[in-house]
């Protein structure tokens, strides 16, 4: 069964996955990036913009594909609202 690499980049802070883990095929290790990516942004504070990347690789380092997400909160305050 192939060995899937998980490594992680979230803003200048690079998590390397040096251990792996099997998966069945390419199309499982895409899922399981997508989720982790989402697990990662639930966890995500509102306070700052942020992104994070998700990069899969083989066991032999090739990389294969990278999910990522950028996150911002934009606050245009009362702009273009009526007084109330």
């Amino acid at each position: 069964m192939p060995r899937f690499h998980f490594d992680t980049v979230d803003g200048d802070k690079f998590i390397p996955d040096e251990i792996g883990v099997e998966l069945p095929t390419r199309e499982v290790a895409r899922a399981e990036a997508t989720r982790s990516l989402a697990d990662l942004a639930r966890d995500m504070s509102p306070d700052a913009a942020r992104q994070i990347v998700v990069e899969v690789s083989d066991d032999e380092g090739r990389p294969l594909f990278r999910t990522a997400l950028y996150f911002e909160v934009e606050d245009f305050g009362n702009m273009g609202r009526a007084e109330e």
